[in-house]
């Protein structure tokens, strides 16, 4: 049995607010090679097109107006906006309604101009109303996810026996959170090193996990023999998985 468990943080002690205003951007955590933001995609105030229009292009309120869930809509601005925080604080550019960012044909995020935004790689992920961005200047994977008690039903899906004791080792807590952050780091690789795939949690393995600093590092294996430290917090009720390693 571990001799300490991760301890839960608030949003704010991770996602410090940014130096400069960046409404509506909670917070921002810098990386060494680029950063990520978070924004509460539920409180994005109405109407949504007016709050997210300083961010957009044209081609993306063009998209934003086709959208028909609220929910879906909020997101996808609350993912734009993170990203372009990320690549402010990049000093890529200072428009962001000069940079598209659109999804390719296996749902990634890409930027378009000015300079292809600087060469970065960027990740988005949504979860329960809040939307989390990631850029590098590698290739990158960040995911987010509620922790509930309903994922307990997929035990066998989403991990072997041994990936499951593997990380209840390292954390002693619940079962569904364990779970969760399984399958959060497993997203996070696929989408880092495997976005062509349609699924992840048969194409990514934990071989390892460990506590350091409050903050949980699993190590996978891609099925292309690739090798991933994947880290995790856990923040009010939701685990954050990130990588590549910092």
């Amino acid at each position: 049995m571990p001799t300490s468990c991760p301890q839960e943080s608030g949003f704010e002690d991770f996602f410090p607010p940014p130096e400069r205003k960046l409404a509506p951007v909670a917070g921002m955590y810098p990386l060494k090679a680029g950063h990520m933001a978070l924004v509460r995609a539920h409180l994005l105030e109405e109407p949504l097109a007016e709050t997210a229009a300083p961010w957009l292009s044209a081609e993306e309120q063009e998209h934003l107006a086709g959208l028909r869930l609220d929910k879906r809509r909020r997101e996808w601005v609350g993912g734009r906006i993170a990203a372009k925080a990320c690549l402010l604080a990049d000093r890529i550019s200072q428009r962001p309604d000069r940079i598209t960012i659109l999804a390719d044909r296996h749902g990634r995020p890409v930027p378009h101009g000015p300079a292809a935004a600087g060469r970065r790689r960027l990740s988005i992920s949504h979860s329960h109303g809040l939307a989390v961005a990631m850029t590098h200047t590698h290739p990158c994977g960040v995911d987010i996810q509620r922790v509930e008690d309903r994922i307990t039903a997929m035990a066998g899906r989403i991990a072997d026996n041994n990936e499951q004791e593997l990380v209840a080792a390292c954390t002693a807590i619940s079962a569904s959170l364990n779970l969760t952050m399984i399958w959060s780091a497993k997203e996070a690789v696929k989408k880092q090193w495997l976005p062509e795939r349609p699924g992840f949690l048969d194409v990514v393995r934990i071989e390892s996990a460990r506590l350091l600093d409050n903050t949980i590092r699993l190590g996978c294996r891609t099925c292309t023999g690739r090798l991933q430290t994947v880290r995790l917090r856990l923040l009010e009720g939701n685990v954050l998985a990130w990588c590549p390693e910092e």
